[in-house]
């Protein structure tokens, strides 16, 4: 097979994975990056794409080399495993450059070697990655300007076409083998994938990508169900429960055939009826002849049944259990009686079939025929015209292969046949298989089989043209080369007087058991009797048994079974008109088990006929077919199946036994004789046969009984109904059940008194939990008596303790967070402080700690100036309650120096030793603007590294809000940075950032800049003079005062602050004794001391006339060494 496809020339071959990701491909070629990922779309052409990082505001970057300000995002799919890609810069404000990272995926972390955090004044050296890439992945590629650099920048990619140039669209081709398809002008046999681009003007590139796969099978699927109870076969395995079957059969040519068993029960109950364990049915039509001629076993688990209706051939379909599924009449020679004397299922599912029209020699008409049972049609037919021929059989060579017709020739003598025929068509093959076997005027073969590559052959040979000289034949061909292998003759001598029929045969293990009958001392068949040998597969006869039926004289027998113990022989009456038939068993010793006779009305066996198969066994069962007459003289099928020892189930006595007399051939004689092989003289013509579907009435011969044993078990206080009686205790009860289908059930009930299932639990609850048992609630402990429902046998009476989870020395801690102090600016009032709730801990074993606020504010409440007590108190579920408590003290700090800008406010807060000769700085910064924060940067002598906080580390600020640390930063000048995370300070918020440098001699000043959403800067210079240089425990003022002097807050405040000379101290909180005051200026120096003689709440302190404007100290001093400090301003009105 060839199918041509046309395209345009362009064809590059690619490697793109059948299960590429989905995109949506950029509108146009001109647009630029994605402020945000997720609406970043692909670029066909990334190569040569050209930017600018301004007007991009700072997002989200997973797992950035370094911090992100303004950048875009670029989709493209990959069409290499790797590429190296560089985005150079230019015009760029501050001279940084770009810095740039590829992603796999939005929300993904970069490619490994695939983040590149730029330099400072970076902006001639382009930004690049090289990467590994997988075909046919989307991937997104971050541009960002070098802290914050506004950059034209243009993006190059290496190596040429590692970027997919357009959206490939799918074509998936399905190959059978010897099938090619073509793909400009390209003829393709094999597995592969071929990628077709076609340049277009303006727009991305048009890619079709054609997926060649192979395919293996052609799948075809056939439903096979049967009753419940019963099995059925598949490919030569019992099932007995539904399931699926797969198998696959070769192809003479193209695809293999994936053929796909849906195994099932019948959905059609009525098919199954409960009676259908055995049967005894006539099948007739009115005013027509029915009669049935063979039966045989169908793949699926079912049954096929061959016979006539009328003068037309008959075929049908039943279940194991009797019902028919379908049948169907073919008119082969119209006028002329229509036989099929044999039907095979073979490796495809399909009936093969042959037989013969016509009545009488020499008009007899041989044919053959291949039907679909599952569409129902008639694949061929065709008839043999000449030699008016016997066809008795049909072989299948091998799975796949042709078909073999094996018959009797009778023009112009009477021949063994075989033919060779072609399944696809059923032409006549002229092989060496195809050829006639002579040996005397009578020859032929009535059973075949195929085993091991040979065909074994059986049937009556004769060495002269007298039927005394008739033997019991047995013939084994070759098949790989149409050579005779033997024929060999038994069991009476040659010579001797005798007139003997070989009928059918099987194969067990290297035996050939085979059956003959007929007078072995003469040739009246009146005296006719049955034979059963036993020949190995070489030819050696081993044994021969003889049976004489008592009842009649003269008997035939037509064909023969294998069972698991033995052999059955299906007989029939030679002797005037056709009658009774008989079944005659025996062990694999060939001696007799039992004999049976089938006595019904006038059962035909139709003697001309040979080789159907009239009984089969099946799961241990037998069936077979005959043909009985009804009251009118009309011909019927009988349709009969028993259990394996040939009895009926119910009311039927049709089949009884009979006497028969066995007895051993002694010393049987056997000997090989020369057949000629002759070129066979059939000659084939095609016919026609148009399957017509026909319903038939069946009617039942006898009612069918169904015994049943049933035991029941009956409950404490309950009672089972049977026949709509109530029995409440134990027995034997006896019920007739009517079928629908006129088969009765005889069940036999045996009623046992069963226990009563008790059982206890104890269940274990907290206090104040809640147990539900039945709907019912219960909260308290105690027992409770329920009964659980059983889906089988009795329910179960169960005893319910409950009780409470108890925990002796339960213990219970809580620690709450340490003392909170938190600079604020003068005047700003309550502030929102936010701290840890306790932690809580019990060793109860009921969960569930409960934690109440019992002093003081919960956390984000706006605390006022000053310190404030905050308790908690924890209770566990097993009672134990603990508190804690600490103090959140809102301190008014003035800052040394303040400076402002239209939205900033920058405080230098204090300058103080670390514990070692580093200084820590602490600045505050306000935004009073509505744009948030994005960064503040501030300068750090040249040179210097901030010993804390660290370089890519978080600074949290007492607010809690969070920013990333560059340290020791470079653009704008050299510095630290604080970067805010996500929210930052606006609206007047203040955060107050900290930083601590190796020691030296503060700056004069202090260069700090901020930046604001999007682009506006602010910067300002604070002095540090005003600033004297504290320890390390001075900056914290009150927070860190010895605990065991202050039971509760001294905090020292001065107002007017700023004052014009007169300042009022607040001394309320202090001890009166011994109380010392002094102001220092800025620098440190003292301007003034007095003695606090006030016992109130104020002192009243007059500054000197001559003090100049500026920043002051203020520290009180105790007797015993307590300290404080106030800073104020002086400045006159």
């Amino acid at each position: 097979m060839k199918t041509t496809l046309l395209l345009l020339p362009l064809l590059l071959l690619s490697c793109l994975p059948a299960g590429a990701q989905n995109y949506d491909l950029c509108p146009a070629l001109d647009i630029s990056g994605a402020d945000l990922c997720n609406d970043a779309c692909v670029f066909c052409f990334l190569d040569g794409q050209e930017g600018s990082t301004q007007g991009f505001t700072g997002q989200d970057a997973n797992g950035f080399c370094d911090s992100v300000e303004n950048e875009q995002w670029y989709g493209f799919v990959a069409n290499a495993t790797a590429a190296t890609i560089s985005v150079a810069s230019s015009t760029c404000l501050y001279g940084n450059g770009v810095q740039v990272a590829l992603y796999p995926a939005c929300g993904a972390t970069p490619l490994p070697g695939g983040c590149n955090p730029g330099v400072p004044n970076g902006a001639s050296v382009p930004a690049s990655i090289t990467v590994d890439l997988i075909p046919g992945n989307v991937y997104y590629l971050m541009v960002d300007g070098y802290d914050g650099d506004g950059c034209n920048f243009k993006i190059s990619v290496d190596p040429p076409g590692a970027i997919l140039s357009g959206n490939p669209v799918k074509h998936e081709i399905l190959l059978c083998q010897n099938e090619t398809y073509a793909i400009n002008g390209i003829d393709y046999a094999a597995p592969d994938t071929i990628t077709v681009i076609t340049p277009v003007v303006d727009a991305c590139d048009k890619i079709d990508v054609y997926y060649l796969l192979e395919k293996i099978y052609i799948p075809v699927a056939q439903q096979v169900i049967f009753c419940p109870g019963e099995s059925v076969t598949v490919d030569g395995v019992v099932y007995q429960q539904p399931a699926t079957v797969t198998k696959i059969l070769p192809g003479t040519g193209g695809c293999d055939t994936l053929l796909t068993y849906n195994i099932g029960f019948n959905p059609d109950a009525g098919a199954c009826p409960s009676c259908s364990e055995t049967f005894f049915k006539t099948i007739g039509f009115e005013g027509q002849n029915v009669r049935g001629y063979g039966i045989f076993e169908a793949g699926d688990g079912n049954l096929y049944v061959t016979g006539t209706k009328q003068d037309s051939a008959l075929l049908m379909k039943i279940y194991p259990s009797g019902g028919v599924i379908w049948s169907r009449t073919f008119d082969i020679t119209p006028g002329a009686n229509d036989n099929i004397a044999e039907v095979i299922e073979d490796s495809e599912g399909m009936i093969a079939g042959c037989g013969q029209s016509g009545d009488l020699q020499p008009d007899l008409t041989g044919f053959a025929f291949r039907y679909d049972p599952v569409s129902g049609n008639m694949l061929w037919v065709r008839t043999f015209s000449e030699e008016s021929p016997y066809v008795t059989g049909i072989l299948e060579k091998a799975p796949g292969g042709n078909y073999l017709v094996y018959s009797n020739p009778h023009q112009p003598v009477n021949d063994a046949g075989l033919t060779e025929i072609s399944r696809l068509d059923g032409s006549f093959l002229p092989s060496f298989l195809s050829k006639r076997l002579n040996l005397g005027a009578a020859d032929n073969f009535n059973s075949a089989l195929i085993s091991n590559g040979n065909f074994y052959g059986v049937g009556r040979f004769t060495m002269g043209n007298a039927f005394t000289d008739m033997r019991h034949s047995l013939t084994r061909i070759d098949l790989s080369n149409g050579d005779i292998t033997y024929t060999t003759l038994n069991h009476v001598p040659p010579g001797n007087v005798a007139r003997l029929y070989g009928m059918d045969l099987l194969l067990e293990d290297t035996n050939i058991i085979s059956t003959s009958f007929g007078d072995e001392n003469g040739e009246n068949l009146n005296n006719s009797r049955i034979f059963l040998h036993k020949t190995l597969v070489t030819g050696n006869l081993q044994w021969t048994k003889r049976f004489d039926i008592e009842a009649i004289n003269g008997e035939s027998v037509d064909e023969l079974v294998s069972v698991p113990d033995g052999y059955i022989m299906y007989c029939h009456n030679l002797s005037g008109a056709p009658g009774d038939l008989y079944l005659i068993k025996t062990d694999k010793s060939g001696n007799l088990v039992w004999a049976k006779k089938v006595d019904f009305g006038f059962n035909d066996n139709l003697a001309r006929i040979s080789g159907q198969s009239q009984i089969i066994e099946k799961n241990g069962y037998l069936y077979f077919v005959a043909t009985t007459t009804d009251e009118n003289g009309r011909s019927q099928m009988l349709l009969v199946k028993t259990t394996g020892d040939a009895t009926l189930k119910g009311d039927c006595d049709f089949i009884t036994d009979t006497p028969v007399t066995a007895s051993e051939v002694f010393n049987p004689s056997t000997w090989a004789v020369a057949v000629v092989d002759m070129l066979p003289s059939l000659t084939f013509s095609s016919a026609t046969a148009e399957p017509v579907a026909t319903a038939l009435r069946i009617d039942k011969a006898c009612k069918v009984y169904v015994d049943k044993q049933v035991a029941v078990g009956l409950c404490p206080g309950e009672s089972i109904v049977i026949g709509g009686i109530p029995y409440f205790q134990e027995g034997t009860v006896v019920d007739t059940v009517p079928g629908n289908a006129g088969c009765d059930s005889i069940i036999t009930y045996t009623i046992t008194a069963l226990p009563q299932p008790e059982r206890a639990e104890t269940i274990l609850f907290c206090k104040g939990d809640s147990i539900t048992i039945d709907g019912n609630v219960y909260t308290q402990p105690g027992i409770v008596v329920a009964v659980a429902a059983a889906m089988t046998g009795c329910d179960t009476l169960i005893t319910y303790t409950l009780e409470y989870i108890e925990t002796p020395n339960a213990a219970l801690s809580i620690s709450c967070s340490t003392d909170i102090d938190l600079p604020t600016s003068p005047g700003t009032g309550p502030v929102a402080v936010q701290y840890p709730l306790p932690v809580a801990t019990s060793d109860c074993n009921c969960p569930g700690i409960a934690l109440a606020l019992t002093q003081g504010l919960p956390p984000g409440a706006l605390f006022p100036p000053g310190t404030t007590m905050v308790c908690y108190e924890a209770r566990d579920s097993c009672d134990n309650t603990a508190s804690c408590c600490f103090e959140v003290t809102v301190r008014e700090e003035l800052g040394c120096d303040i400076k402002e800008t239209a939205c900033m406010k920058y405080e230098l807060l204090s300058i103080a030793h670390s514990g070692t000769s580093d200084l820590t700085y602490r600045i505050r910064a306000t935004n009073k603007c509505a744009n948030k924060l994005i960064y503040t940067a501030i300068q750090i002598p040249d040179g210097t590294v901030a010993t804390a906080p660290g370089n890519n580390t978080v600074f949290t600020a007492q607010s809690g809000r969070m920013y990333d640390v560059r340290n020791p930063n470079y653009s704008p000048f050299y510095s630290v940075r604080f970067k805010s995370q996500a929210d930052s300070i606006s609206n007047g918020q203040s955060d107050i950032f900290e930083y601590t440098i190796p020691g030296q001699a503060p700056p004069a000043y202090i260069q700090i800049t901020s930046r604001l959403y999007p682009q506006l800067f602010y910067e300002a210079y604070l002095n540090t003079f005003y600033c004297p240089v504290q320890a390390a425990a001075q900056q914290q003022g009150i927070a860190e005062r010895d605990a065991t002097d202050f039971h509760t807050s001294k905090e020292l405040r001065v107002f007017p602050n700023p004052t014009d000379g007169l300042l009022y101290l607040d001394l309320s909180a202090w001890p009166p004794e011994g109380r010392h005051i002094r102001i220092f200026s800025s620098q440190g120096q003292l301007v003034q001391e007095v003695a606090a003689i006030h016992e109130g709440q104020f002192e009243v302190i007059r500054l000197p006339k001559t003090l100049p404007d500026g920043l002051y100290v203020l520290e009180v001093r105790t007797a015993t060494g307590i300290r404080e400090t106030v800073r104020f301003v002086k400045q006159d009105k």
